[in-house]
Order: C-alpha cells, then sequence, then structure tokens
C-alpha cells in the first residue's frame, strides 16, 4: 500500500530541466493567496502616507531643524517682538 506521507528516495525529487527539483524547495513557494494580504496592508499604508504627505514632510523638517546647528557664518534671527524672553 502506498503511505504518501513516507518518501522514497525517487519520490523526494523531480527532473526538471536536466535537474533535480527537491520537495523541500516546495516550502518557499509564496502564492498569491499569501502575497495579496501583505501586498494590501502595504497598500493601505502608502495611501495613508499620501493622503497626509504635506504634513508629513512638515513634521520632518521640523524634526531635521531642531537638531540642525547653524553654521559659522550663519546668524540666527533676532525674537520677534510679541514671544516670550525677548
Amino acid at each position: 500500500m502506498y503511505n504518501p506521507i513516507a518518501f522514497d528516495r525517487q519520490a523526494s525529487g523531480r527532473v526538471w530541466g536536466g535537474r533535480q527539483m527537491s520537495v523541500s524547495l516546495l516550502v518557499f513557494y509564496v502564492g498569491p493567496d499569501q502575497t495579496m494580504p501583505v501586498l494590501s496592508g502595504l497598500a493601505a499604508a502608502a495611501g495613508f502616507l499620501l493622503i497626509f504627505w504635506h504634513r508629513v514632510l512638515a513634521v520632518l523638517r521640523k524634526l531635521r531643524g531642531s537638531f540642525r546647528r547653524p553654521a559659522a557664518g550663519e546668524r540666527t534671527p533676532p525674537p520677534s517682538p510679541g514671544t516670550p524672553g525677548s
């Protein structure tokens, strides 16, 4: 009687283009049923970023400006009259 779980040497691989393909390589197969949920999640995240892209860039510019030190010849502008501490 044939046991589908027990593989012998001959059934463990198939000849494909002159080479033997191992059954263990089938573990790495990723079909559309696995990739579609992942890709739709990535598309939703990208769409969300694109909707609020101008705000994302504004936050990034603000963060970059807070870590940036003025150059040697560059002066910081004086505070405006309405700001505290002036």
